[in-house]
């Protein structure tokens, strides 16, 4: 656990900085340089990239920190890598022809297919190399970098250097400077040759790679239709781009709840591999449990700093009163993120064991749960429905995969620690009721976190309820001199 914790922080710094700028980015400039439905293009081309990857990659992009342990010597590694590169480039190539006929997305078709093309690459690079624990530079890139590029492109709109279809080929243009960062990186961290040796296809894993992969398009595809599908049905049923923007504000806000979870979840698949595979179930449960209870800590806090200001957001926010009606979107969506950091590391558990082929039976199912609730809620009520059908749909998610871990490999992450977190969490919540909201938002802010900061974390500190926070708070006051 060590490594993850040392390369989460990193990552974390890293991500928060980021978070300072996505502020900038999204609640100031978006906000006031583009319309809602601006906006809301924007997001739907982002979504449907998310929607159509696991299908484009047929389900490679688990594949390579699943078993890449097993190709130990050079030559197999680099032959792993290389295949691992050149066959995304033929299901990209032979996808974008069919988008192309069948018109996913008309209006700005070339577009997509650039974008599509250069994130799939950019997850991919990032994934391999997730396995050499090279998290905390690509976390960089796309927290820091990206997030300026993006800062700067809004200034040059706003002076009019182009209009919305060129700010959208722009936008293509810093997803292809972000790869050309990354590849240098890249290639100096993996020290691989790039050969097509058809030797890969006679490897003894290579009908355990295509058969986890062919589960995996079920599995990770299903996970990603549950948290990604809403704005794609939000504009199908409502028809409405404007609510897809509104939405999309809304679940910029919630992100910032989860961003420790993704650089936890990279480092630790091909850890948790490899032990699953040693059946060193003691580690995989040490992992289990300090994943589940940190990042439960880390999201609880995270939501309720959030919503315990989240008027004062909406006031600091230019044109706020257009966005405000997302407010309870902000609640459902940061609730499913703090029962999914709640839960831990179960589905990185479940697609790193030899239990993954259980997804092909739950994620159809759950796929059908997430398409009917949002055809029940979204016309009932709107963006808030399908909200609410993101937070039924990950809660079933996550109980579903729980049980398949206890069941199987005999582990839980939970503990009593849970019910004193969770009763930290809502004091604060209970006590700001009764405070009246502020004529000065940022004022309003600051106490309100105070607040959070007397009734929640200094408690969580005090009754060490998590020795990793502990010590990473006793290692920063030490810094300081204050300890």
């Amino acid at each position: 656990m060590g490594i993850i914790i040392k390369n989460t922080i990193k990552s974390s710094i890293a991500n928060y900085i980021g978070v300072v700028l996505g502020i900038i980015s999204v609640l100031y400039l978006q906000t006031w340089i583009l319309s809602p439905g601006e906006i809301g293009k924007i997001q739907l081309i982002i979504d449907k990239i998310f929607l159509f990857s696991p299908f484009i990659l047929f389900g490679t992009l688990n594949a390579f920190p699943r078993f890449s342990h097993l190709f130990d010597n050079k030559k197999n590694y680099s032959n792993f890598v290389s295949w691992s590169l050149f066959l995304p480039l033929i299901t990209t190539t032979l996808s974008c022809i069919i988008f192309y006929f069948y018109k996913v997305d008309k209006e700005h078709i070339y577009v997509f297919f650039a974008i599509l093309f250069l994130s799939l690459y950019i997850r991919i690079i990032e994934n391999i190399l997730t396995t050499k624990a090279k998290i905390v530079y690509p976390t960089i890139l796309r927290a820091i970098i990206f997030r300026i590029m993006m800062i700067s492109l809004l200034t040059l709109l706003y002076f009019n250097l182009f209009d919305f279809n060129g700010f959208i080929m722009a936008f293509a243009g810093i997803h292809c400077i972000h790869l050309l960062l990354l590849l240098p990186y890249f290639i100096k961290n993996t020290s691989f040759q790039f050969r097509l040796d058809f030797s890969f296809f006679k490897h003894p894993s290579f009908k355990s790679i295509l058969t986890y992969c062919g589960y995996s398009i079920l599995g990770t595809g299903t996970g990603i239709l549950i948290t990604k599908l809403d704005s794609v049905m939000i504009k199908g049923i409502l028809g409405d781009y404007s609510l897809v923007g509104i939405y999309a504000i809304a679940a910029s806000i919630s992100m910032l709840i989860d961003m420790p979870r993704r650089p936890i979840s990279q480092l630790s698949i091909s850890i948790l591999s490899q032990n699953l595979h040693e059946n060193n179930l003691s580690e995989v449960k040490n992992i289990y449990n300090k994943s589940a209870i940190n990042l439960f800590i880390v999201g609880g806090i995270m939501f309720i700093l959030i919503w315990i200001n989240i008027d004062s957001i909406f006031l600091i926010m230019n044109n706020g009163e257009k966005y405000s009606s997302g407010k309870l979107v902000v609640l459902f969506l940061g609730l499913a993120k703090v029962v999914d950091m709640g839960f831990g590391l179960n589905s990185e558990i479940i697609s790193s064991s030899k239990f993954y082929k259980w997804n092909i039976f739950i994620m159809p199912f759950l796929a059908v749960i997430s398409i009917s609730l949002n055809l029940i809620f979204i016309p009932q009520y709107a963006i808030v429905g399908s909200a609410l059908a993101t937070l039924i749909s990950v809660f079933t998610y996550n109980v579903l995969r729980a049980i398949i871990v206890y069941k199987k490999l005999n582990i839980h992450s939970f503990s009593t620690k849970f019910i004193y977190v969770g009763i930290l969490i809502s004091l604060p919540i209970m006590v700001a009721h009764f405070v009246p909201l502020l004529s000065n938002a940022y004022l309003d802010i600051v106490i309100n976190s105070g607040l959070v900061l007397i009734l929640t974390i200094l408690p969580i500190y005090f009754f060490r309820l998590s020795n990793e926070i502990n010590g990473i708070v006793n290692k920063v006051l030490k810094m300081i001199n204050l300890k």
